[in-house]
């Protein structure tokens, strides 16, 4: 992206896919603002920029119906907008069965990146760019190695371990030389703030447009 290989960037997609509902007893406010979160804080990092509008729509598909949680919705939608012709689509679900998805796709007018596609591997992450249709070689491959903890873990704990050690180091080390901190408070907000602007305008398949049932002509 910082190289411009890839060119003017006009779309992100972000996806972050659960393998199983949410545990009984948890307590969430929502799919989107459970899980979208994290999706929106990387789209506002990559774009560098806060969307001007943002809508979402979800439905009860399938794992709502295995735990005592209650969840709004088990797979849900956001879209985003932003200045100079770009936007970014963020999917999330408590609906993939065959194990935890996490990817990213970013969209320029010469090629794209791909992030994390889904291959049931969660002891590494592939990272490939592609340029325009017909060129011989990718721009770009390479295999990020995840840690391979002894016993069962949580699943996300396979795909960002290390980043969560990362994290908390570079906290510990803030601390320690009296440094301003990478990311603060604002972050999630502004975050948060996207989430809510998509939760105000959702639409469930009560409040969609019905499709006619006549034959017509």
């Amino acid at each position: 992206m910082e190289s411009g290989r890839i060119g003017r960037i006009f779309k992100i997609y972000s996806a972050l896919e659960d393998s199983n509902p949410a545990p009984n007893g948890y307590q969430s406010e929502g799919l989107l603002p459970d899980m979208a979160i994290h999706n929106v804080d990387e789209i506002l990092w990559l774009a560098g920029t806060t969307p001007h509008a943002a809508a979402a729509m979800g439905s009860r598909l399938y794992s709502h119906r295995l735990t005592s949680c209650r969840e709004d919705f088990d797979d849900a939608l956001l879209y985003l907008w932003f200045e100079h012709e770009m936007t970014a689509q963020v999917q999330v679900s408590r609906n993939h069965v065959s194990g935890y998805r996490v990817e990213t796709v970013i969209f320029g007018e010469e090629g794209q990146i791909h992030v994390g596609r889904f291959e049931q591997k969660f002891s590494e992450v592939i990272v490939e760019a592609y340029a325009r249709r017909g060129a011989r070689e990718p721009l770009a491959h390479r295999v990020f190695p995840m840690r391979e903890y002894a016993g069962p873990q949580p699943e996300f704990m396979d795909r960002f371990g290390a980043a969560y050690k990362a994290e908390l180091f570079t906290f510990i080390d803030a601390c320690r030389a009296n440094a301003p901190f990478p990311v603060t408070h604002r972050d999630a907000l502004n975050a948060q703030e996207v989430i809510a602007a998509g939760m105000r305008s959702i639409v469930g398949p009560e409040q969609a447009t019905r499709v006619s049932s006549g034959s017509g002509d």
